[in-house]
């Protein structure tokens, strides 16, 4: 609700200044009866509420904390999300919303991209497995700087959340800060390797020093390998979508729907089959259905990690011990989808299919990793004959 303030001029003549905060916008206005404030209130709170276009010029005029505060109330996000928009009030909130620009944008953006990140507040020894927060660069140890990935996140924090707040205000957004300043790049330096053969057997191993769950660790190494899934998608597997057939195995799959799907509000994206391949289908009928018990259709398959920055932290252990460097658990999808190039005549819009990439180039680094029998099929398709082909010689 409103409020209503009582003000005196310099003259004696009494005034009563209206204020209006909902949905991220600040309205006042000043009237020379408590009647009017009243009923201006109420008209301004119903235009909100109905969604009608608000002046531009007094919305302009807010801060970012404000709208941000209201995307982090109203805007159903989730902890993650909202974590990075209380990050941006902190070091953007102050800024007016006419003055968030195409310039002064790019500064943020280049800022963030070489800013060292501060040491962990209130942080009593070094984690062993972070070396402090610092990387060897040239042979001296120098602080971490934010990574490109990070800072594109927190790019489409800010361009998602000035997105609500316009459709929620029925105004049209300014988008030539972010069309005059492209996303950084997901990764600084994409990884251009996969597991080798003794590096996984290295990381099962080290699973048995952990303190719990390490057969179902096991299992979740060669499950992300065979599914070349994302790790947020294998987490939401549930017991029914795990289709599992013995009479007729080539049809047992594992059916991801778009909604647990990283790129979910892309038009482009339709819920995913994955296929049992039989390594994979061994996999499944000897360690995974056994386990299930009592479990129902909707329990999930690996109810061991609640998010996967759980997975990340037991994962970053298992490495350790594994003396594997240099990998996250992403890198067991980057050597699933390998395999599928490297081992399979599949094409590569069904591979697509399978892992869920919705732009081909990105899958260009694994083009590579065919192998080079251009010529020997094509001999084969003609039936490996050398054959006179009276049509082109006629022309010689």
């Amino acid at each position: 609700m409103g409020s209503v303030v009582d003000r005196v001029g310099k003259d004696g003549k009494k005034s009563f200044q209206a204020k209006v905060r909902k949905k991220g916008v600040n309205l006042t206005d000043t009237f020379d009866t408590r009647e009017k404030a009243d009923n201006w209130i109420i008209q301004k709170e119903a235009q909100i509420l109905n969604g009608e276009n608000l002046d531009i010029h007094k919305v302009r005029k807010l801060y970012l904390k404000d709208i941000f505060q209201e995307y982090i109330d109203d805007g159903k996000i989730n902890e993650a999300k909202k974590a990075g928009m209380r990050r941006l009030i902190k070091e953007i909130g102050g800024v007016v919303f006419e003055k968030f620009n195409t310039k002064t944008f790019g500064k943020y953006l280049d800022k963030k991209l070489s800013q060292s990140i501060p040491p962990q507040a209130n942080k009593k020894k070094e984690h062993p497995l972070f070396n402090g927060g610092k990387v060897l660069k040239d042979g001296e140890w120098v602080q971490k700087t934010y990574s490109a990935g990070t800072v594109r996140k927190l790019y489409y924090h800010i361009k998602t959340a000035l997105e609500w707040h316009a459709k929620q205000n029925d105004y049209q957004m300014d988008t030539r800060p972010f069309d005059n300043n492209q996303p950084p790049g997901a990764w600084d330096n994409p990884k251009d390797r996969m597991l080798e053969d003794d590096e996984i057997q290295r990381l099962l191993k080290a699973t048995d020093k952990s303190y719990v769950n390490q057969q179902v660790l096991k299992e979740m190494i060669v499950f992300q390998i065979y599914s070349c899934m994302r790790m947020g998608e294998a987490l939401k597997c549930r017991w029914k979508d795990l289709v599992f057939s013995e009479k007729l195995p080539s049809s047992s799959h594992i059916f991801i729907p778009k909604e647990h799907q990283k790129t979910r509000s892309k038009k482009s994206v339709f819920d995913r089959f994955v296929p049992l391949q039989p390594n994979f289908y061994k996999l499944v009928k000897e360690h995974i259905i056994p386990r299930r018990g009592n479990a129902k259709d909707d329990d999930l398959v690996f109810p061991f990690w609640k998010s996967t920055s759980a997975f990340y932290a037991v994962f970053r252990v298992v490495a350790k011990n594994a003396e594997v460097k240099d990998i996250s658990p992403h890198i067991f999808r980057h050597t699933g989808i390998s395999h599928y190039f490297m081992f399979t005549d599949l094409p590569d819009g069904t591979i697509m299919k399978i892992t869920g990439h919705i732009e081909h180039k990105t899958i260009l680094n694994y083009l590579k990793l065919r192998k080079n029998d251009t010529g020997e099929r094509i001999w084969a398709s003609l039936g490996g004959e050398v054959t006179e082909d009276r049509s082109i010689f006629e022309l010689v």
